[in-house]
């Protein structure tokens, strides 16, 4: 028997069974604010969240116009140094931008996972083409840093940029760059070449302004601003994050959403 504890008397044909096949229990306890016709609509389009305590479901609600789901599994799947080794199987949303961006810290704080990507003192570390498998369904792929480490040799610089480079042009799932750049400094030459390498491969791109808890609120319209206009794109195109306080996330979430949907 199901039994409703609502302020509502919900009843409408077929819920007991959707429940009750979905969930495998028997007594099913939910709170619901929204209207009828919005729960009837999620539970027929399965847009439904259900939350599960002691074999009992609590809890029921849309995610209708909800941002992405939050992310509930992020692993490790591999690296690659060569085109042979790229992943092809799932969609990719890919990281690039100087050595010491924060490129490692801003997936560590999206998934929030500390130790997810490796994160170092020392700049550059990342030598290899890094996938990790989102909530089975894609993955974030950690580009190197094309600011190198110091004591790189040639032969190790020319490998990282010539592997940027192959993985942005022949990766068959990529469906978007994230590129970053600390918002306290001036994009640097590195950064305008790969926007204008990125603009001319017709590649979609996303800019984030990562670190911008490192100044202070009252500034950070005027560095978004210079960030704007070295790069020639509108200050709207820039996402300003920061690992401490979340800023940011849910934007980069609703723009792998709207990709993936």
């Amino acid at each position: 028997m199901i039994n409703y504890l609502t302020k509502q008397n919900l009843c409408f044909k077929n819920l007991k069974n959707l429940l009750h096949h979905k969930i495998g229990v028997e007594r099913v306890f939910f709170k619901y604010t929204k209207s009828i016709t919005q729960m009837k609509k999620a539970i027929i389009t399965n847009s439904v969240k259900f939350e599960i305590e002691q074999g009992l479901l609590v809890s029921l609600f849309s995610l209708e116009n909800e941002p992405y789901k939050k992310i509930t599994i992020a692993k490790y799947k591999g690296s690659a140094t060569e085109p042979s080794q790229f992943f092809s199987d799932l969609p990719e949303f890919a990281f690039v931008g100087r050595s010491n961006v924060g490129k490692s810290s801003l997936i560590n704080s999206i998934v929030n996972m500390k130790k997810l990507a490796r994160t170092s003192s020392t700049p550059g570390r990342t030598k290899m083409v890094n996938y990790f498998l989102i909530n089975d369904s894609f993955y974030f792929v950690d580009l190197p840093g094309y600011g190198y480490a110091s004591g790189a040799s040639k032969s190790h610089k020319n490998l990282w940029s010539s592997l940027i480079e192959k993985y942005l042009l022949e990766s068959k799932q990529l469906k978007l760059v994230f590129l970053l750049v600390d918002i306290r400094h001036k994009p640097s030459e590195l950064d305008l070449l790969m926007q204008k390498f990125l603009y001319i491969n017709n590649i979609p791109t996303k800019i984030i302004a990562t670190k911008s808890d490192k100044i202070a609120k009252s500034k950070i319209a005027n560095y978004t601003l210079n960030i704007a206009k070295s790069l020639s794109v509108g200050i709207e195109d820039i996402i300003l994050f920061s690992i401490f306080n979340d800023k940011g996330k849910e934007e980069i979430f609703k723009i792998i959403d709207n990709l993936l949907s």
